[in-house]
């Protein structure tokens, strides 16, 4: 089949689904003819709550506004605050990790001589312990320092 010919034939029948629709909307939409006339119906007099009544309604009212104004005041106020508090403890680590990293460091200057050839088993074990808990503790460092500023931002 030609591309055109496939075209206007789907244009047509797009066109005549619309009309089919619109002409269901129509009937759906129009009184029922078969139905008879009711008659109108008869004003009653509105019923006015009695007084207790209505306070009741109010105090709900008011209670639900008082829930949710509650709500939204705790958001407001716990949630920056919690946040802080987050990223204030992250630092706060940050700064013990960085306090036992440099110990750390400490100890690799004092064993440095483990890495020379004359050196003991112990000494060089030291030194790469050293080594190792240096470069342990400044990644939690640095990791915690970099989640803190995370979650200051966001």
């Amino acid at each position: 089949m030609d591309s055109v010919k496939f075209g206007r034939a789907l244009g047509i029948g797009a066109r005549l689904a619309g009309k089919t629709i619109a002409q269901a909307v129509d009937a759906a939409a129009s009184p029922n003819p078969r139905a008879a006339a009711k008659p109108a119906p008869q004003r009653t007099a509105t019923v006015i709550p009695p007084p207790v009544v209505r306070a009741a309604a109010s105090a709900k009212a008011t209670r639900e506004g008082v829930k949710r104004g509650g709500k939204r005041f705790g958001e407001a106020v716990w949630g920056p605050t919690a946040r802080a508090g987050k990223v204030l403890w992250l630092e706060v680590t940050g700064v013990f990790f960085a306090l036992v990293a440099a110990g750390g460091a400490q100890s690799v200057w004092i064993h440095r001589v483990g890495i020379s050839s004359t050196a003991s088993t112990y000494e060089r074990q030291h030194f790469w312990l050293s080594i190792g808990m240096f470069c342990l503790f400044a990644y939690f460092c640095v990791s915690s320092f970099v989640r803190a500023n995370r979650k200051s931002r966001g």
